[in-house]
């Protein structure tokens, strides 16, 4: 059991004796101090061997999240963080998620704060533990354009070579209503975001590997068994809490997005490592890919970091692809990759649950899809990941 200190942090005395409490009713000591300087400067912080930091914020903003990322990679690298604010920006969570810490809200601090301490406590003591996943995040710029076999064949892809380097992969279907990842690849839909929709910290790992359908790849998939739920009802701390603990589990997650945009989805784009917005070449899809492109430079999403794939591309007498340069001007300074149409091969891997990369590798729409999975595998998690002030409550 690590010992605990409290950062107050201006927000006065009772805010820090409510703490206090807390640690004292599950038999914890502490000590509390008013600034991370302080705390740095510690000799007892700084003597001791396993330590916990509860960081309280008088109020959200750029400063007291620029003082907590200084924190968790300077003097309070190793030390198990929970930053305690009524939001946080994406940016700045996943930083803290990679530093092995966890966010909780005021509301939420006197429940979750003992179950947080022990599970990040129990991370620190895992020295193997995986520094955090890949996160890619596919958006498609309205419905029916291939945005989940992408998807799932770049899984598919992943899951090949992480499984060389001992790791795993996951693809995550939001399409709670009309899931149909687990249907392309033959597998029951496991996931039930009605057991944590209430109580997002019940989500453990042995949850997570119940909620998780395997395929023979080695691609683990969660996509909705619940077709009655709403997407309403799949708040932005379930979905987080679901991201958050698969980045603790798999090398790589891959999220496949709705078309419907919810309150949580500029969040996660903000703060995914890699984005693939994906569209088809008519004009309206076009038009809803330009839209998406000023909405992700709106959000800092760094460009290098996002691809545009125009799938189903209709193609020339001598195999190249139609409306190229349409296309091109439609996404000017844009990486853009277009995959050629094939709906009769896909229709047939699909009706055999098999992944285009398994069962026709050399077949034009294989190659196309090949090209945007080893893109994909260039990506390494972001340093500084751009992000948008949201809570993701």
């Amino acid at each position: 059991m690590s010992d605990a200190f409290i950062v107050s942090n201006g927000c006065g005395g009772e805010a820090t004796a409510q703490v206090a409490l807390v640690l004292e009713q599950h038999g914890r000591r502490s000590r509390a101090v008013e600034t991370v300087a302080a705390l740095a400067a510690d000799p007892v912080f700084l003597g001791a061997r396993r330590r916990a930091v509860i960081l309280l914020a008088r109020e959200a903003s750029a400063e007291t999240e620029a003082e907590l990322v200084a924190f968790i990679e300077g003097p309070g690298r190793g030390t198990a963080t929970i930053y305690v604010a009524d939001s946080l920006a994406a940016a700045t969570y996943k930083r803290l998620l990679r530093g092995g810490g966890e966010w909780l809200t005021r509301e939420a601090l006197r429940r979750e704060l003992p179950e947080a301490l022990r599970r990040i406590e129990s991370g620190f003591a895992e020295e193997d533990a995986p520094a955090g996943a890949v996160i890619t995040a596919f958006l498609p710029a309205k419905g029916g354009v291939g945005n989940t076999m992408l998807a799932a064949e770049c899984g598919f892809a992943a899951a090949h070579r992480s499984a060389k380097a001992g790791g795993r992969v996951a693809v995550i279907d939001l399409n709670v209503q009309s899931a149909a990842l687990a249907d392309r690849l033959d597998l029951e839909a496991r996931l039930d975001f009605s057991e944590i929709l209430g109580r997002p910290e019940r989500l453990d790992a042995r949850l997570a590997e119940i909620f998780a359908a395997h395929h023979d790849s080695g691609l683990d998939v969660y996509a909705s068994a619940s077709r009655a739920l709403v997407f309403e009802e799949v708040n932005g701390r379930a979905l987080f809490a679901l991201i958050d603990r698969l980045s603790q589990l798999y090398a790589a997650v891959h999220v496949d997005l709705p078309a419907l945009r919810f309150s949580w989805t500029e969040t996660l784009l903000a703060g995914a490592d890699a984005v693939v917005a994906t569209g088809t070449s008519d004009v309206p899809a076009l038009r809803r890919l330009t839209e998406d492109a000023a909405m992700l430079d709106r959000l800092g999403v760094d460009r290098k970091r996002t691809v545009f794939v125009v799938n189903r591309c209709d193609t020339t007498l001598l195999g190249g692809v139609a409306r190229r340069a349409e296309i091109e001007r439609a996404l000017p300074g844009r990486e853009i990759l277009m995959i050629r149409r094939d709906e009769a091969l896909a229709t047939e891997a699909a009706d055999l649950g098999r992944p285009i990369l398994e069962f026709a590798p050399k077949k034009p729409l294989g190659r196309d899809v090949r090209a945007l999975a080893d893109r994909l595998a260039t990506t390494a998690p972001a340093a500084t990941p751009p992000g948008v002030r949201a809570d993701a409550a």
